[in-house]
């Protein structure tokens, strides 16, 4: 099986818990890697805990992102580093040096206002400053990620940003959620070749979660959109359920989804196909 997710938060997990990689208290499971003939995973640094100085987290979780990652290509992981939240650019931090560590995509806010743009639980759209940074981000061929943006924000993002996606991001078309997006805003993600990455949390789906993603998967197909649907997990930033709670519960969904979907093609799109299409040309700097 090949399987690709565009947000876990493992990295915080480490930082936070002061455990190994391997730990299996992780719900990215190491021992569960071998479950996977091909393996993609977006590793995010996650900044907005506002406990923590966001220079002193980025090089923590970078630092722990460069000792892990031999390991993980060991065990037949593509790993990519990601930035959720915009406290290190507000900062001022260079984003060509964040593109030299690695960094190949970024979100510009978390679930609150900040001085670049307008979380999901706020209310204030992109600034001058976030439209500088878009600007930037598009000159270093950082992906803009949507996810955590309210609805002004990510209308005033989307049409500025090269590239954009949304990691983790569900829709509000099956469970009206803040976080969510809507149909609408999943289409015009889909019209710039971009991805929604289906994410796990409960909160977001409802409490049926492989109904409810199969309800955001149907909606998504049905609007046309299946070049574009992911998966994006939030393994490690989130309370899961206890049938999707760690890595080695991914076959059991795909599964569940196959007996619904009855296409194997088609889920093997979701699962792995699209998300290897776009990061393939984000990695080489290729047009979308």
């Amino acid at each position: 099986m090949y399987f690709a997710d565009l947000h876990c938060d493992t990295l915080y997990e480490i930082h936070k818990k002061g455990v190994s990689y391997n730990d299996d208290s992780l719900s990215i499971l190491y021992s569960a890697f071998g479950l996977f003939d091909k393996h993609i995973r977006n590793y995010a640094i996650y900044l907005e805990n506002g406990k923590d100085d966001p220079v002193f987290l980025y090089e923590k979780m970078l630092d722990i992102y460069n000792e892990i990652k031999p390991s993980l290509e060991k065990s037949g992981v593509t790993p990519l580093l990601s930035v959720e939240g915009g406290a290190l650019a507000e900062k001022g931090y260079s984003l060509e040096k964040m593109k030299s560590d690695g960094v190949k995509i970024m979100s510009l806010a978390w679930n609150f206002d900040n001085s670049l743009a307008g979380g999901s639980g706020g209310v204030g759209g992109i600034s001058e400053k976030g439209f500088k940074i878009i600007s930037e981000m598009n000159e270093q061929g950082i992906a803009l990620d949507l996810s955590h943006l309210n609805k002004k924000s990510f209308y005033d993002a989307i049409n500025m940003a090269n590239t954009v996606l949304a990691t983790h991001s569900n829709l509000r078309e099956v469970s009206d959620h803040l976080r969510n997006i809507t149909l609408d805003q999943a289409k015009l993600i889909s019209q710039k070749q971009g991805l929604i990455g289906i994410c796990f949390y409960p909160e977001f789906l409802g409490k049926n979660v492989f109904e409810a993603i199969y309800k955001n998967i149907f909606l998504m197909l049905d609007a046309g959109l299946e070049n574009s649907i992911a998966i994006g997990s939030d393994f490690d930033g989130a309370t899961m359920s206890d049938n999707l709670k760690t890595i080695a519960d991914i076959p059991v969904l795909y599964e569940f989804l196959l007996d619904k979907i009855g296409d194997k093609g088609l889920l093997d799109k979701i699962f792995y196909k699209n998300a290897m299409i776009f990061l393939d040309k984000l990695l080489t700097n290729r047009k979308l």
